[in-house]
């Protein structure tokens, strides 16, 4: 039996999550939307130049070698036509829409832009940007197709007049991108006709590592790191209340052989900590 074929793995095998931000995806979708018409509208009257825009927000060697740190959130946010900000933005809607009953609408949008940014990488493969600074949120995108893809591989998707299931979808996306980055002629560096295949695949990548490798291989490790850090903290509090046991048992040992005038300012001082803390435990 493969890994895809597991009940838990199968879409019915997950209960929709009601997020509090169920309106994360519009949000961002329309972010997108403003973002390029007030590109469009800055650029048509002459206020700032295109190459300013993404020479500022899309994401390039360059520029974060000059200190753009802000490069691989902000280039999600720019696009070169409006038809790129259409195909993305519509794109985006399918698949979030399709991976918000899996892990929560701010769940998604966190992944599209983290991952996102991750594939900001891809920009820098040689030849795959030609120098030009890579702007589109594409990159977060093909993250959340393989994310649902490894929740939910069987999931059947309407498209058109047929009922197919996610895992075909997101294969006939992968497969496209895997072709053009590795196919012959000028499309081996992975920019063709404008588009970064470089950061659609790392993008993916980092989808994979999200939904596949890190509550497999990574968490499982986290949670036995944290689970040792709290057994250390565990004896020690233990240790520090057999001390403090002790402690008190040596003062009133004190105090029926020489009396109250016998103790120290710090044996007072402790013997009224401990009285504090039993009156708290009996309002408890």
């Amino acid at each position: 039996m493969g890994w895809a074929d597991r009940r838990y793995d199968d879409y019915e095998s997950f209960q929709p999550r009601r997020s509090a931000s169920s309106n994360a995806l519009f949000w961002l979708l329309g972010t997108l939307v403003g973002a390029h018409v007030l590109k469009v509208i800055l650029v048509g009257v002459g206020t700032v130049p295109i190459a300013w825009t993404e020479g500022w927000f899309g994401v390039s060697d360059q520029g974060l070698m000059d200190g753009y740190l802000w490069q691989p959130l902000t280039y999600q946010f720019v696009h070169g036509s409006t038809s790129h900000i259409l195909i993305n933005a519509l794109v985006l809607f399918f698949a979030g829409r399709i991976l918000e009953p899996l892990i929560g609408a701010g769940r998604t949008v966190l992944f599209c832009l983290g991952c996102g940014a991750v594939a900001a990488v891809g920009s820098f493969f040689p030849g795959a940007g030609g120098g030009i600074p890579t702007v589109g949120i594409s990159g977060g995108i093909s993250a959340l197709w393989i994310i649902a893809w490894c929740k939910a591989p069987n999931l059947p998707v309407n498209v058109i007049l047929a009922v197919v299931r996610l895992k075909w979808i997101c294969m006939l996306f992968l497969l496209m991108d895997v072709l053009r980055a590795f196919g012959g002629g000028h499309q081996r560096f992975g920019s063709v006709s404008g588009v970064a295949v470089w950061c659609h695949l790392v993008g993916a990548f980092a989808g994979f590592c999200v939904a596949f490798v890190w509550p497999r291989l990574m968490k499982p490790g986290m949670s036995t790191m944290q689970a040792k850090v709290q057994r250390k903290r565990e004896v020690a509090r233990l240790e520090k209340d057999m001390g403090d046991e002790r402690e008190l048992d040596r003062i009133l040992a004190k105090i029926n052989t020489d009396g109250m005038t016998a103790l120290s300012d710090s044996e007072r001082r402790f013997l009224q900590r401990r009285a504090t803390r039993s009156q708290g435990s009996k309002r408890d």
